[in-house]
């Protein structure tokens, strides 16, 4: 049983190497319980499985305006630089269908945008704490709306935000 454990762990770390831009790293550590954490961890069993971006991210320097062109260098990802202000998901929007027709999971690492196309990645960062999340676009905000990004709840988790509900990000636009 350990062995399809093991084998179905890299199986995944290996589904996410290819399919994510940045480098993900799988760590194991035993712990008592059997609970879904907010960390983008998941244990049973009495293991947990939790998972760590790595690497950095080249700083862009900003305008303080709410759009800047993403200057970045030497093969850098970045397409574009924005700021603005996010919000998270509310609860019961938890099993609706978005506007790509994928159905929203509070869990996963999703977000809504008005223009961005669907599966477009974008790394968020919270500037009151500089705290980053890696996001992919699967729904729309009303073109009425005040935010410039809605996160999942796991997503608003990761950067910090879930006291404050709305804070100031900033939004790298990745190449597709």
């Amino acid at each position: 049983m350990n062995q399809l454990k093991t084998l179905l762990l890299g199986v995944f770390v290996t589904f996410l190497f290819t399919n994510c831009d940045t480098l993900l790293v799988a760590s194991r550590s035993t712990s008592s319980g059997g609970s879904r954490t907010s960390g983008g961890s998941t244990s049973g069993g009495g293991k947990t499985i939790e998972l760590k971006t790595t690497g950095g991210s080249s700083k862009s320097s900003g305008s303080g305006g709410s759009t800047s062109s993403g200057g970045s260098s030497g093969g850098s990802n970045v397409v574009r630089t924005l700021r603005g202000k996010a919000s998270y998901y509310h609860n019961k929007f938890h099993g609706r269908k978005t506007a790509s027709g994928q159905t929203y999971n509070r869990y996963r690492l999703t977000a809504a945008h008005k223009t961005l196309p669907f599966n477009t990645k974008v790394e968020v960062r919270n500037l009151k704490n500089n705290r980053k999340v890696l996001v992919v676009i699967n729904d729309r905000l009303p073109r009425t709306s005040t935010r410039s990004i809605d996160l999942s709840r796991a997503a608003a988790e990761r950067i910090g935000m879930i006291r404050d509900g709305v804070v100031s990000v900033e939004m790298k636009i990745l190449r597709r």
